[in-house]
Parts: C-alpha cells; sequence; structure tokens
C-alpha cells in the first residue's frame, strides 16, 4: 500500500468503529475513495465482540517504509539485494498496473532466476481482489505444472 493510505489507516479511531461498515464509511471520509483500494484495507479488518482492529501491524509497516520504498528495480541489474531466490517463483500482474515494468524485469531475473510471469489483462495492481477467480485459476494451474515436475 503506498505509504499515505499506511498512515490514513493508522490514523483511524478504531476504538470508535465496532463494524466493517463503519471502517469503510470512516475511510470514505477521510478521502479514501477508491472503493478497490478500501475493500483492500477492509481484508485487514478483524470484526470481534470487542469492536474491530487491524489483523497487520499496521506500525510495523510504517515504520519500514521507507526501507521497503528505497528498494530500487529500476532495471539496470544493480540491486540493492546480492542474493538471489533459489526457487521457482510466480509474478501475477495486472495488466492495468503501472508498478510492474517492462524494465524491471532483467532485476527480477537477477533475484528470481526461475520466475514465470502471468498476467490478468483487465487488473489493475490488487489482481486477488479485482479479478479471485482469474487469480485463483493462474496459481492453481502454475501449483498443478509445479506438481508434476
Amino acid at each position: 500500500m503506498r505509504p499515505q493510505v499506511i498512515s490514513l489507516l493508522s490514523s483511524l479511531p478504531l476504538s470508535s468503529l465496532s463494524t466493517k461498515n463503519e471502517v469503510d464509511r470512516a475511510l470514505q471520509e477521510k478521502g479514501l475513495l477508491d472503493g478497490g483500494m478500501r475493500a483492500f484495507a477492509l481484508t485487514n479488518v478483524v470484526q470481534g465482540e470487542a469492536g474491530v482492529r487491524w489483523e497487520i501491524n499496521l506500525a510495523g509497516i510504517e515504520s519500514a517504509l521507507p526501507e521497503i520504498a528505497a528498494f530500487d528495480v529500476g532495471g539496470d541489474d544493480s540491486t540493492s539485494c546480492s542474493t538471489a531466490y533459489p526457487h521457482k517463483t510466480l509474478f501475477l500482474n495486472g495488466g492495468k498496473s503501472k508498478y510492474l515494468r517492462t524494465a524491471h524485469l532483467s532485476t527480477i531475473a537477477q533475484l528470481f532466476p526461475t520466475f514465470s510471469l502471468a498476467t490478468i489483462r483487465d487488473a489493475g495492481h490488487w489482481v486477488h481482489a479485482e479479478k479471485p477467480e482469474e487469480t485463483l485459476n493462474i496459481i492453481q494451474r502454475y501449483l498443478d505444472e509445479e506438481l508434476e515436475e
């Protein structure tokens, strides 16, 4: 998630909210108008007898964001990570997403030498939220192929 979204999530007064619908309305009121982003954020809300809480460690994410954001995948074959992941890896990309660029592929190949890339053309960055059935089908095919080997 973007740093400003994490800050917005952290600023919500969860102690005064008791349902996911209330969290959704609060996110809208704070300016998070993108329904897909709100839906994704709400997947991290747990609703119980005592109200709602974040299932994820927002403070930890927020404190690590500068380091995460500093990782450069500029495609120039120089990375801040010197160890490649030796196992097969599936990258799932949304065709409408602006996050994975052709220029990144050489860096991905350096860090994940046995990677596969699948694209869901009519999905954005949150492929699993926007196109859950297509996402599951691609993952299932990938895993089925891996088990056959």
